[in-house]
């Protein structure tokens, strides 16, 4: 029996044999209570292994009540020969499994449903499964439903995912990737091979695709977008357009309501960016020019920033208005600025 904390204690019964090689514990009894919930081993089941395989003899848990949960998990998996696993989910609370990991993370929520297979030769196997998340959150990015289906061989990786924000699909996520999912050590887990992956947004909330920038408060509007990825990962070729619409947001700090804010990002396979974007507030703000995502973590700048008595700041202790225009130039890491701007 252990307790890590006043309400959350877990409880084994059972036998283990465990040497320098490997093991198997023999489970008879056994069951998990985090708060208010409950999980219990509904039969015996058995774990095996060693230096190069696991196996799994019937593990099925249940949590019973308005809020059930099922989990069962049986087979081989090994690093020499053929595996054969299958894992079942339903209800999982990923805040729970969070807790129970002791992973620190309170930005990750929902109740996830999955079905997963993996059979074939360590070398090459074979991986499909199915995924349904309900009120998916991760950080601020909070939908109604997730769900989709992926499938692995040949060292590619095909996936569907769909969002949905209410009744309404908002986003789709679908292609294929390559990578190695041997079960074996590889020099690299991603491969150089062609990709094609496309994300499309449908009139997504504003305020979900804006909800990492912590400033901005009050976000309305939507952003439409569909945006291929092509080329290879180590060179890749994006091309599409995301498209912001009728937008506003409030900045708590300077006091300050933009509103009218309509812009649009166009990426091409070189990697460039157009960008194009106007606030109002009151006044006028503009910003053009382009961006090259090359590399993406320090991309290089020439953006041109126009104001006409944009509204600046507004506070108790401060208000203010700006005109002129300045360019921002270079790398995102070290970047230049050049204008003139006129405060009223």
């Amino acid at each position: 029996e252990l307790a890590r904390r006043e309400r959350e204690t877990y409880r084994a019964v059972g036998d283990f044999s465990i040497d320098s090689v490997g093991g198997w514990v023999q489970l008879s009894e056994g069951s998990a209570r985090v708060d208010d919930l409950a999980w219990l081993l509904t039969e015996p089941g058995r774990i095996e292994w060693d230096a190069s395989s696991l196996s799994v003899d019937r593990l099925n848990m249940e949590r019973e009540g308005d809020d059930p949960m099922h989990l069962a998990a049986g087979g081989t998996l090994t690093r020499g020969g053929e595996s054969d696993f299958t894992v079942e989910i339903e209800g999982l609370h990923l805040e729970r499994l969070m807790q129970v990991l002791q992973i620190s993370d309170p930005e990750i929520g929902g109740h996830m449903d999955l079905e997963l297979s993996l059979t074939g030769p360590a070398e090459s196997p074979r991986i499909d499964g199915a995924l349904q998340l309900l009120g998916p959150r991760y950080e601020t990015l909070s939908l109604t439903r997730i769900a989709g289906s992926l499938g692995y061989a040949n060292r590619r990786l095909e996936f569907d995912l769909g969002g949905w924000d209410g009744l309404r699909p908002a986003l789709d996520f679908a292609g294929t990737f390559p990578v190695d999912l041997a079960l074996q050590d590889v020099e690299e887990r991603i491969v150089d091979a062609p990709m094609d992956v496309r994300l499309q947004a449908d009139s997504l909330d504003a305020a979900i695709a804006l909800g990492y920038i912590t400033a901005l408060e009050g976000v309305v509007g939507t952003v439409t977008g569909d945006v291929t990825f092509g080329g290879v990962p180590s060179d890749p070729e994006p091309e599409g357009a995301i498209i912001l619409s009728d937008a506003a947001w409030s900045i708590e700090a300077i006091g300050v309501r933009h509103i009218g804010v309509n812009g649009e990002l166009l990426l091409r396979p070189d990697r460039t960016v157009d960008v194009s974007l106007t606030a109002q507030g009151p006044g006028r703000s503009d910003v053009s020019g382009t961006l090259l995502l090359e590399p993406f973590d320090n991309p290089a700048l020439d953006l041109t920033f126009d104001f006409d008595r944009f509204q600046a700041v507004r506070r108790p202790d401060m208000e203010g208005a700006i005109s002129g225009s300045f360019t921002l130039r270079n790398r995102y890491r070290r970047p230049t600025v050049q204008g003139a701007i006129s405060v009223s």
